[in-house]
């Protein structure tokens, strides 16, 4: 995932693990804008597939299995994004840009069955 970013402003760095939510693109499909928070936190995000609106509901998940999760947002085409944290998040809210709706959903989709989770570590 290629949601490395520094914000200037907020002094917040945003790192994934992964690069899941590029693929094996050389422009990221999604960016990291900004987060507000109050401490550093490791955290989830979650991107499935709903066939039957066609689109992609993102979240933020705590890092325990079926455990707090912050609302979905309904992703349906490029542009800027606002994911909301979860009760006892350190993040109260995480702010995505998708730059290829298309082919981020075409990825989930097809390498990740339609759900894909990936580990973020945002810090002051």
């Amino acid at each position: 995932m290629r949601l490395t970013i520094l914000n200037s402003n907020q002094k917040k760095r945003i790192k994934s693990r992964e690069k899941n939510l590029t693929g094996d693109a050389t422009a990221p499909y999604v960016q990291a804008l900004g987060a507000t928070m109050t401490a550093d936190e490791t955290l989830r995000i979650q991107a499935i597939l709903d066939l039957r609106t066609d689109r992609l509901l993102v979240s933020l998940l705590d890092m325990h299995e079926e455990g707090a999760s912050g609302p979905e947002v309904a992703i349906t085409a490029d542009g800027n994004y606002s994911l909301s944290g979860f009760s006892e998040s350190a993040v109260s809210a995480l702010d995505i840009r998708v730059d290829n709706y298309a082919a981020l959903k075409e990825m989930i989709r097809n390498d990740y069955s339609g759900r894909l989770v990936d580990v973020l570590e945002v810090t002051v």
